[in-house]
Parts: structure tokens; sequence; C-alpha cells
């Protein structure tokens, strides 16, 4: 059972790997005319190859309960915050993407610090108080990223209501992510070498699909963006035409 556990983490951790390099090379048609998009599918791959690498290098390692739960604690909280950051890119323009990063790096960078003390220097046990008190950071740290990212998804919404191609998969990927973070804290509720392997598992599934989604998000905004540009210029052409004719004057033929 341990075997073969061992062999679909390792197959997981390696198609992380492939799928942040599958995002790298992918092509997306009118790629640079769309704000952010560059950078938030940054985001995902380094998302892709810091989960996958990590993940690869651990199961070479002979890791005991507490490296599971502060492995589990520390990635989970660096990876949301990338994956939101990343979908939050794709609804906004506008958004302060400098001042999310260095409250995020600080607040994880303080966080893992606690975590690392507490586990190893303390050798702190898990389900007991102190581990739950310092569990609860990462669903503090979704709930926060739930309701930035509903603010601003209801703002995309509105302005951009005629935008149902792709819609709905940004509801899909929205989904995803909170079943990866239910299956986070299952882990960290109830701490288990066998339970970690069982949903790493199916959270890097969740993960691969987040990807595939997101590709598509990728094609059918850019493409929907470009044909709205298009329509515009149209528009833009026909009144012009309509002013010129009221005035005597038309175009050149």
């Amino acid at each position: 059972m341990h075997q073969l556990l061992f062999i679909l983490e390792t197959i997981s951790f390696t198609s992380l790997v492939l799928s942040s390099i599958f995002l790298g090379v992918a092509y997306v048609p009118q790629e640079e005319k769309i704000p952010n998009l560059k950078r938030s599918k940054l985001l995902i791959q380094l998302a892709c190859l810091l989960l996958g690498v990590s993940g690869i290098i651990l199961t070479t390692l002979d890791y005991q309960l507490p490296d599971i739960t502060f492995y589990t604690q520390i990635m989970a909280q660096t990876v949301s915050a990338l994956l939101i950051l990343s979908m939050i890119l794709l609804l906004t323009k506008n958004f302060n993407t400098r001042k999310f990063i260095f409250q995020q790096t600080c607040l994880i960078a303080i966080s893992i610090t606690i975590l690392y003390v507490y586990y190893y220097p303390l050798k702190g046990e898990s389900q007991t108080l102190a581990y739950y008190l310092l569990s609860s950071i990462y669903f503090i740290q979704i709930l926060y990223y739930f309701f930035t990212y509903k603010h601003i998804f209801e703002l995309w919404r509105n302005k951009k209501y005629r935008y149902t191609k792709y819609g709905k998969t940004i509801k899909q990927l929205w989904l995803i992510l909170n079943l990866m973070a239910c299956f986070v804290e299952l882990v960290l509720l109830y701490p288990s070498k066998t339970l970690f392997s069982s949903l790493i598992i199916f959270y890097i599934l969740g993960i691969l699909t987040f990807t595939i989604l997101y590709y598509k998000v990728l094609i059918l905004l850019n493409t929907t963006d470009f044909e709205e540009e298009k329509l515009s210029g149209k528009l833009h052409e026909k009144e012009n035409g309509q002013k010129n004719g009221e005035n005597g004057a038309y175009p050149p033929t």
C-alpha cells in the first residue's frame, strides 16, 4: 500500500512540473494585448513548479508526521496566495499587486518561522491546542482570499456582463480552489501519513484540472477580448461614417 502511494505521489508531483512547462510553452493568441495575462500565467507556473519540485524532494526523504504538517501548512499558504493572485489578475487591471505580494510575503514568512520553531526546536506535537491554533492561520488566510476575490469577481461580472463564454469556466476554477482548500483543512484536522499521501494525490489532480481549465480561460478570454475589439472598431467606423454623412462629407473611396 505504501509503495503504491509512493508511486502515485511521485507521478502526481512530476505531473505538476510538466504542467508548469506546458503553460510556459503553450501558445496563447493575442497574449501581448491582454493586461496582466503573462503575469497571471507566470504565477500558475511558479505554483506548479514549487509544489512539484518540493514534493519530489519530500518523497525521497524519510519524512515523519511533523514534517507532513509543516510541509502542508507552508506549501498550502504559499500556493494558495499564488493561485488566488493569478485569478485576481485575470479579472482586473487596477489591482494593487505589489501591496498584495508584500503583505502576503511578510505574513507567510512570519508564519513559516513560527511553524518551524514549533515543530523542530520546541518539538511541538500535532492535535494539541497549540497545533490547532497554528493551523487556523491557513483558515484565516483562505477567508481573506475568499472575500477579496468575491468582491473583485462581482465587480468584474457587473462590468463584463456580456462575457458569458468563459464566466462559467471562471466559476469552475474558483470551485476547484475551494475544494483544494478543503483537502488541506482535512489533512490539518486529522494529520496522518496515510491521509496525507491519499489526499495529496487528489489535491494535485485538482491543480492539474485547474491548469487545464485555466488554459481554456486564457484562450476564451483573449478570443472574446479580440472579438470585442473588432466589434468596437466597426461600431466606431460606422459612427464616424454616419457623422460624416450628416455633415455632408463622406470618406474618400
